[in-house]
């Protein structure tokens, strides 16, 4: 997870279960915010983006090393890329607030596709889902406080909402900058100024919290759903 608190990017480990967060660098990288990380299964690393001008995407080391991998020629109009997640054949995808999204493939460094999606609230991370289609899934909350789940298809690239909603569990119009997805088809979720973590069904029905983790004034997260379920 990365996680900005008092202007300072840091990356955490953060075991889900207890919420229990452990510092790995601090700050991460040279201050510059950094979001939309994602982890891909290839080769077993993290990626984000640096929010700089240009964008570049980054490589995080274990250790919280950063080595730069790529400018990215297109800025989004509204702010900086706050989304992302690696698919199962190494394309990185990134957006801002789920609307603009660019498609990088992780081997080649090359962009894939790029466009602008239509959606109706605002989503600040997404999570491929293994075994659950061709998909980013993604938590959305609205002014009420209701909660829903959100897949945008990787084929359309066209948004649809996944069943009647969660429920209330997050605060209205509540920041949702963590998405995780784990072995069992389950997504995990962790809004920014609470901090709690939920474990949600993927028909978008079902929520279980499960513990808090940090809170931050930024917050992004990325898990290897190969290695464990929570």
């Amino acid at each position: 997870m990365v996680a900005v608190t008092n202007n300072v990017p840091t990356l955490f480990s953060v075991d889900v279960p207890t919420g229990q967060r452990t510092p790995v660098k601090s700050p991460l990288g040279d201050g510059t915010s950094i979001n939309a990380i994602g982890y891909n299964t290839i080769d077993n690393r993290l990626y984000g983006v640096q929010n700089k001008n240009p964008p570049r995407i980054i490589r995080i080391g274990s250790d919280g090393a950063i080595a730069a991998v790529k400018d990215l020629p297109i800025t989004p109009s509204g702010g900086g890329y706050n989304t992302g997640d690696v698919d199962y054949n190494g394309n990185f995808w990134v957006a801002y607030n789920g609307r603009d999204w660019v498609e990088i493939n992780l081997a080649s460094n090359t962009i894939v596709a790029s466009g602008t999606a239509t959606l109706p609230f605002s989503i600040y991370d997404w999570s491929y889902v293994p075994n659950a289609g061709a998909f980013l899934y993604a938590i959305s909350v609205d002014a009420r406080g209701a909660t829903f789940l959100m897949r945008f298809s990787l084929i359309t690239h066209v948004w649809s909402q996944v069943g009647t909603g969660y429920g209330t569990i997050y605060p209205s119009n509540g920041v949702v900058g963590a998405i995780y997805a784990s072995q069992d088809g389950f997504l995990y979720s962790s809004e920014n100024s609470e901090g709690k973590i939920y474990k949600l069904s993927l028909d978008g029905k079902t929520s279980t919290f499960i513990s808090t983790g940090p809170r931050a004034t930024s917050n992004d997260g990325a898990h290897c759903v190969l290695n464990s379920v929570f």
